[in-house]
Order: structure tokens, then sequence, then C-alpha cells
């Protein structure tokens, strides 16, 4: 009788114990959280600080202002873990918190660790994901509730913003474009007669403005070029671009490097495409990245302008030259 009655008082009634088991194990003010540190197998440490500037990213030797809307989600599975029991010693063996597969996270402050995390294998349990870890801050190890490997087995490019615009280029209303050794070249579209034109007399059917602002969208999947630097190689600007919206505007800057100029130790690798382009871009839009366009003849396009304008531009300012 005393053994069912401890029975139900067990499971009935909140006990401390029973309360442990069922709520987050994390158990530190986040607002304190000042340094989040992962080690995770077959990758370089990943690290967040919280500088005076903002979450500032690092990973092998690169660094990246990273938002808070970005962190914020990114480490609410660690304070959101609700254990489903404690890790027996038969578990142990097989719950990869012995091995070198371990997943290591720290959540520190400047002057101290508030937590050291240890992620072994995630498991189906009772038909849901289930994760091992090993929590330094109760010294114990539990199954928790669903898969807390996956959201951390990341890099720093996850938290950067890729391509070069954000826009829809039908709602495109007027470029700049700007070649060295010609004047500037605005175009505006005109929707009565399908052509962009200038005051000048300059026109291109919308048909070959589209073609080549489709070339222009197809960079947003373009990679990270993250070994140029414009400023080593001061004379690589070939063209400028302004493409303007009813309230916003965005520069393209394109960057031509000559093979010899690479870095000798990009051109031992011409299989990595980013590293064996002699196309960069840079948009106003993606202030902190600059990219690679890997596509020879697609740049090519690009810089000719729309319809080929730079060259009959450069006929037309020969003639008159004459």
């Amino acid at each position: 009788m005393l053994v069912l009655v401890a029975g139900l008082l067990r499971r009935y009634v909140p006990l401390p114990y029973a309360h442990f088991f069922q709520t987050n194990l994390i158990r530190i003010d986040r607002d304190s959280l000042d340094w989040v540190f992962i080690s995770a197998p077959g990758s370089n440490v990943l690290e967040f600080k919280k500088t005076e500037q903002g979450w500032v990213g690092t990973q092998n030797e690169r660094t990246l202002l990273v938002p808070d809307s970005l962190i914020v989600p990114f480490v609410q599975p660690m304070f959101a873990m609700e254990s489903i029991r404690a890790i027996t010693d038969q578990e142990l063996d097989s719950s990869g918190l012995q091995t070198s597969s371990l997943m290591v996270i720290q959540l520190r402050t400047t002057e101290q660790t508030l937590v050291q995390i240890g992620i072994g294998r995630v498991i189906t349990y009772q038909g849901a994901p289930a994760t091992f870890v090993q929590i330094d801050q109760h010294v114990g190890r539990f199954l928790v509730k669903g898969d807390l490997r996956s959201p951390f087995q990341t890099n720093l490019n996850a938290f950067r913003t890729p391509g070069i615009w954000h826009w829809r280029i039908d709602q495109i209303q007027a470029c700049q474009l700007n070649w060295p050794d010609l004047p500037a070249l605005t175009l505006e579209r005109n929707d009565s007669t399908g052509l962009w034109a200038n005051t000048h007399g300059v026109t291109v059917t919308q048909d070959l403005f589209v073609q080549w602002l489709k070339c222009l969208d197809g960079l947003n999947t373009a990679p990270y070029a993250d070994h140029f630097d414009p400023v080593a190689h001061p004379d690589a600007q070939v063209a400028n671009f302004d493409f303007y919206q009813s309230k916003d505007t965005v520069r393209l800057n394109f960057y031509q490097l000559q093979r010899p100029d690479l870095p000798e130790v990009l051109r031992n690798y011409p299989a990595q495409a980013a590293f064996s382009a002699t196309y960069f871009v840079h948009s106003s839009q993606n202030k902190g990245n600059f990219f690679a366009i890997t596509d020879t003849a697609k740049a090519r396009q690009i810089l000719a302008g729309p319809g080929r304008l730079e060259a009959v531009l450069r006929d037309s300012l020969a003639h008159d030259t004459h």
C-alpha cells in the first residue's frame, strides 16, 4: 500500500524532482550571454561574440556582423531543451557523448563559462526525434526532446546575406551605366513605348533590357569571393551600374583581375570556381560581401550593357572625335 501511495504521489504531485525533468534544463540569464562557442566534428570552430557594434561571428579567420534577429533564434534551442529522462549507464556507449562525433557548445559571458553542452546522437524515441546531451551545469546526461544537433551543424556562411540585390527586376524604373572613359548613360523605362531611353536618343528595347537584367539577377546565386580585395587592386574596377526604384537605389561595382594578378596561392586551386574567377561584383545592398562571377561569358555580357551599349557608345565617341 505504501508503495502504491508513493507511486501515485510521484505521478500526480509536482515534486521538485519531477519538475526538474520536465522543464527547461538551461537555467541562466539569457541577457548575460556574451559569447557562443561551437565546436563540431569536421568543421572549424564557430564563435559569436557580443560587441559594441553588435554580435560578430568568426570562423576560419573571417568575421561577420550578425544581426540580433539571427542570433536569438539560433541559441533558442539551447534554452528550450526539455529532458525526457536521464541516460542510463547502458546507453552511454551508444549515446555519442564519448566519441569523436561529440559536438560541444559553450554559452559564456566575457568572464566565465555559463554552461557547456555536449551534443551526441539523435535518435527516434516514441516516434519523435530526441537527442543525447551532457550538461556540465547539472553534471548530468539526458535524453532531450527534438533534434538538437542539426541546428548547430552550420557555418558562418549561413549568417551571411547572399545575392547582389533583393528586388524584382520588373520594378526597376531607371539605371545609370558608367564605364571608364565614357560619359555616364542614364536610361529610363517608358511603358508607353516599350523602350528604355534617354534624352539624347539612345534607346534599348524592353526585351533586350529585360534579358540583360535577368543576367544580373542570376548573380544572386554567385559564390562569395572572400579572397578578393579591391584595395589591393585599385585599378581593377571596370564598371559601375546604378539602378533606381521609386524609393531605393542599388549600385553594382564590377571588377576584373587579369590571371597573373591572382595571388599565387589561389592559382594553385583552379578547380575552385570562386578562386579561379577573374570577374567580381559588389552591391551596395550587400556591403559586407564580394561575389565571384564564375561564368566569364556572362560577365562579359553584363559588362557590355543592354544591347551592347558600351560598344555603341565607344563607336559613337570615336566617330564624333573624327
